[in-house]
């Protein structure tokens, strides 16, 4: 599939100069040349109307914007191509509008609400190496809101996962800087759990001794979140976890049942090999009546249920309805191709659907 904003996103690469110690923000080679390709993002946008296309065109212009010091438009566009990415439901388009919106926000100097932004871009099935950039600037961002300790943790761990030079440039600078400011009564508050930087501190499933039901504990594990009435239960992913009674269906953290108990399990297989009690990516392989299909953390039918087998990809499904034939299909439940000889087959289907963004953050 082609990647519409590529070419545009390699020339703000070129345009992104060395971090500046102060402002902890990029220097800009030539802001002529990021205007051109601030417009003709403009032009594109026009043009190409599929919300893939949408959240790469307008996650290249957010950055522009930025780079022009142009931080309400940066934010504005961030914002709308973040929404695009949430309409597709793709990890590899979410996770670097979800960054760029959090360094929109971080050159505004709204590091609470970046930060929980950069903890959500580091989740997912995504390159390591967008991982490690992710990491990184939320290391910057943890410095300028005064979480010393916490910064030095975020570098760490982008340059375990990404040792490009430009990476490992923003981390020396970072570190350099930190050393400067570091204030006398030390590091500041402790680094945080993932959970709670994400501003999901979901509950915790237990098992009561006695009755051998399973409920949820509150995050810290202090009271009890939802009574244990499940014959069975999943971990909560995405504010939401898969239930049992008879039948599974799914509450959120509040206990509220917001997939209906008439599934016969959901249990996600991925291509990985692992599978998931529950929702991957907001979405469940769900067994009902014998046949297999998706439903939705809404408790909306994505795939219908004629399936024998599906497991889920990065780019939307693999299934077969009789064991021999397969389909890929995509996160919204369409055909992407039929008939295909081996799961295999539609795995490299799908494999080509996805298009890392790689361009700067």
């Amino acid at each position: 599939m082609a990647d519409v904003a590529s070419d545009l996103r390699a020339g703000l690469a070129r345009e992104t100069g060395s971090l500046d110690p102060e402002s902890l923000q990029h220097a800009v080679l030539d802001s002529a040349v990021v205007r051109r390709i601030q417009e003709e993002a403009t032009i594109r946008i026009r043009h190409y109307e599929n919300d893939a296309d949408q959240s790469r065109l307008y996650g290249v212009r957010s950055v522009a914007s930025r780079m022009l010091g142009q931080t309400d438009a940066a934010e504005t566009d961030a914002i709308t191509g973040l929404t695009s990415a949430e309409a597709v439901g793709a990890d590899y388009l979410l996770s670097p509008a979800r960054a760029r919106l959090a360094e929109a926000l971080r050159a505004k100097k709204r590091f609470g609400e970046a930060d929980r932004l950069y903890a959500l871009a580091e989740r997912g099935e995504i390159p390591m190496t967008l991982v490690g950039a992710v990491r990184a600037y939320a290391g910057l961002c943890a410095l300028q809101g005064g979480r010393a300790a916490e910064a030095l943790v975020r570098f760490e761990e982008a340059v375990e996962d990404n040792s490009h030079e430009f990476i490992l440039h923003i981390v020396e600078t970072g570190i350099a800087t930190l050393e400067k400011r570091l204030p006398a009564d030390g590091f500041g508050p402790l680094p945080r759990p993932w959970p709670e930087r994400a501003g999901f501190p979901a509950p915790e499933a237990f098992q009561d001794p006695q009755s051998g039901l399973w409920g949820f504990l509150s995050p810290d594990g202090s009271s009890v979140r939802i009574a244990a009435q499940f014959a069975n239960a999943g971990s909560f992913r995405g504010g939401i976890a898969a239930v049992k009674t008879d039948r599974w269906g799914a509450v959120d953290r509040a206990g509220n049942l917001v997939v209906p108990l008439i599934y016969d399990s959901l249990y996600t297989p991925t291509v990985g090999g692992v599978t998931i009690t529950g929702f991957v990516a907001g979405a469940a392989v769900a067994a009902q009546h014998g046949k297999t299909g998706v439903v939705g953390r809404t408790g909306r039918v994505i795939v219908p249920f004629r399936y024998r087998t599906i497991v889920a990809h990065a780019a939307g499904y693999v299934a077969t309805i009789d064991g021999y034939s397969w389909a890929a299909l995509s996160h919204d439940g369409r055909d992407v191709a039929t008939m295909l000889a081996t799961q295999e087959d539609a795995v490299a289907r799908l494999d080509g659907l996805i298009v890392i963004d790689d361009g700067p953050l």
